[in-house]
């Protein structure tokens, strides 16, 4: 994930949030709006709403995406009656924004808002992070150290080989001698890390 990245699911964070609010105003507020569903079942929806009921199912497989990428929860376990007794079931609550009777227990606005007002925090928050980033450039210094270190298993991997070759003992190795000599050929050409800049290419080495 990158700065660009991270903007890009804040736009569609504050769009979801915008579409959520105005197809919750569209409900209708009274029987008579209602539409008639299959079969004469009737639902909680009109023309405009359900047209915007739409537009928010459509965005609900990349809001989920977009959440878990910036690792913010949006999954809460329904728990049943104790006198009735059932499974305990998760529950989406970006789902939820177009049907909160997932669960055993119906889902409320605010906790639907609070997932949302978490997930603008959590975008801004890491844009922030990432911009520092951008325009430092040690930063791309060392995301270019550790693609050189991972490019010959990139390669076997596109050529079909399982990613697990890349997590061996013996390809460990490979790349820390790999990641030694390039450490040694900047200090031959008078380039010198800190520390924490020599952690965060050891780090991106470990953890791919």
């Amino acid at each position: 994930m990158n700065y660009f990245t991270v903007r890009k699911y804040q736009r569609l964070i504050m769009e979801f949030e915008n579409l959520v609010y105005t197809y919750w105003q569209s409900l209708p507020q009274n029987e008579r709006d209602w539409v008639p569903g299959i079969e004469g079942v009737k639902r909680l929806e009109n023309d405009k709403s359900f047209q915007l009921r739409q537009l928010v199912a459509q965005k609900i497989p990349a809001v989920e995406w977009a959440l878990k990428e910036m690792g913010v929860s949006y999954i809460m376990h329904s728990y049943p009656a104790p006198a009735v007794g059932g499974p305990v079931v998760p529950v989406s609550l970006v789902m939820s924004t177009i049907d909160p009777n997932l669960g055993h227990s119906h889902i409320s606005n605010c906790k639907i808002i609070d997932m949302i007002n978490i997930a603008k925090g959590q975008a801004a928050e890491l844009r922030r992070k990432y911009f520092w980033k951008l325009i430092n450039p040690f930063h791309w210094l060392i995301e270019g150290l550790a693609l050189i270190v991972r490019f010959p298993f990139l390669v076997l991997r596109r050529a079909g080989l399982p990613p697990k070759v890349e997590e061996n003992l013996i390809s460990q190795i490979i790349k820390g001698i790999f990641l030694v000599g390039i450490l040694l050929l900047l200090l031959y050409k008078g380039i010198k890390l800190t520390h924490t800049e020599i952690f965060e290419l050891i780090k991106k080495w470990i953890l791919k």
